[in-house]
C-alpha cells in the first residue's frame, strides 16, 4: 500500500470492521476443518490426550473418550464433500485480505453491476455458512444450495450478515458515479467509500441523503475517514476539489439540516455533461444539497414582555359575540371612579 495512496486513512479507519469480518471467516473455517472425518491411520487418543492435559493420565480413557467425541464429527462420504466444497470456498475468500474489500470500477463499466458482484462475492461465505447448517441439519439439497458457494446475492443476506460484511473500497470514474443506483445496499452496517477518478458532477452523492445514512463528500481521505464513526450505513466521496464538500451526519439533529453542514458548492453551475449525467441533472444535485442545508423561514416570535392577546369570553364560556366583546372594551375605558 502506498503512503500517498488517498485511501489510506480510509482502510485505518475501517480496519476495526474489515477484521472483524475477516475473524469470523477464520473462526469458522476452524470449525468446519473440525467437522470434517479424522485421520484414519491413528485411533484419534493423541490430539484427545493433548486436549486434557496430564490430568487424565490414569483417569480418562482417551481411546474411549476420542471415539466418543473426535469420530462423532465425520459424515457420510458423499456429505463430506460438500463441506469440503463450502471449507475451499472460505479459505479461498480468507485468501483474498483485503483484496475482497477493494472494487475497481472499470470506465463505463455499471457502478450498480460492480457493487452487486463485489457483494455477491463477499456474500459467498454466508452462503457457505448456510450450505454447511443444511448439511447438518440433514436438509441440503445439491440442486438449489450448491449455487449458494458460487455467488450470494446482497438481497438474500440476514440482518446479521448485513452488519458483519466489510466496507467496501470503491475507485469509479466520475462520469460512472450514478450513486443512486446503491440505494437498495445501503442497510445494516454497509459501508462504501468511492476514490473518484476524473472529472465529476459536483454533488453525486446527493440523492442518498436520508434520515439514518451518513453521507459524506470531501477532498481528503483523512476526512472520509469520519464515515468510521457511525454504527449504520454510509457512502464517503473523495471528491475532485471543484466538487461540492459536505457530510450528512445522521446524530446531528432531527431535521434535515441540522444533520447536514455544507462546507463548499460551487459558484458557477456546470455546462457540459459529465458522462451520462446532463446538465440539469448536475444543476438539480447541487440544488438538492442547498435546499437540504437551509433552514426554512420561521414566524418572528414575539417579545416576551407583549401583552398576551386573549379574545373575550362570554358567561357560558364560549368566546363572546361582537356586542359583548365592545360592551367588554367600554368598561374597561370608563372612568367609574367618581360614581357613589
Amino acid at each position: 500500500m502506498s503512503p500517498d495512496d488517498p485511501l489510506t486513512p480510509v482502510r485505518e479507519a475501517l480496519a476495526r470492521a474489515t477484521e472483524d469480518f475477516h475473524s469470523s471467516l477464520a473462526t469458522t473455517i476452524d470449525q468446519v476443518q473440525a467437522m470434517l472425518p479424522t485421520d484414519e491411520s491413528g485411533d484419534g487418543t493423541e490430539p484427545v490426550h493433548a486436549a486434557l492435559g496430564d490430568f487424565a493420565s490414569g483417569r480418562i480413557d482417551t481411546a474411549r473418550f476420542a471415539s466418543l467425541v473426535v469420530r462423532k464429527r465425520a459424515f457420510e462420504p458423499a456429505t463430506s464433500g460438500v463441506i469440503e466444497r463450502a471449507l475451499t470456498t472460505l479459505t479461498g475468500l480468507a485468501a483474498q485480505g483485503e483484496a475482497l474489500s477493494c472494487v475497481n470500477v472499470s470506465p463505463g463499466e455499471s457502478l450498480h453491476g460492480a457493487v452487486s458482484t463485489a457483494l455477491a462475492q463477499v456474500g459467498r461465505a454466508f452462503g457457505a455458512a448456510r450450505v454447511i447448517g443444511l448439511v447438518r441439519s440433514g436438509r441440503y439439497e445439491s440442486s438449489p444450495h450448491d449455487r449458494d458457494l458460487e455467488g450470494f446475492a446482497f438481497a438474500r443476506w440476514n440482518r446479521s450478515e448485513r452488519r458483519l460484511a466489510p466496507p467496501l473500497l470503491i475507485e469509479v470514474d466520475g462520469a460512472d458515479l450514478q450513486a443512486g443506483a446503491l440505494t437498495e445496499f445501503l442497510d445494516g452496517t454497509m459501508r462504501f467509500v468511492f476514490l473518484v477518478r476524473g472529472e465529476s458532477a459536483a454533488a453525486p452523492l446527493a440523492r442518498l441523503i436520508s434520515p439514518g445514512v451518513f453521507v459524506m463528500q470531501c477532498a481528503d481521505g483523512a476526512d472520509a475517514a469520519r464515515l468510521a464513526g457511525w454504527n449504520g450505513p454510509g457512502v464517503a466521496a473523495i471528491v475532485p476539489e471543484d466538487c461540492a464538500r459536505f457530510v450528512h451526519d445522521p446524530e446531528g439533529g432531527a431535521d434535515v439540516w441540522d444533520r447536514l453542514t455544507v462546507e463548499h458548492l460551487p459558484v458557477e453551475e456546470p455546462k457540459t455533461p459529465v458522462g451520462g449525467i446532463s446538465v440539469a441533472q448536475q444543476i438539480e444535485l447541487m440544488n438538492l444539497v442547498s435546499a437540504f442545508a437551509n433552514k426554512p423561514a420561521t414566524a418572528p416570535t414575539p417579545p416576551s414582555n407583549a401583552p398576551a392577546a386573549t379574545a373575550a369570553i362570554g358567561s357560558n364560556g364560549a368566546a363572546a359575540e361582537p356586542v359583548d366583546k365592545l360592551a367588554a372594551w367600554l368598561l374597561a375605558s370608563a372612568d367609574l371612579t367618581d360614581l357613589p
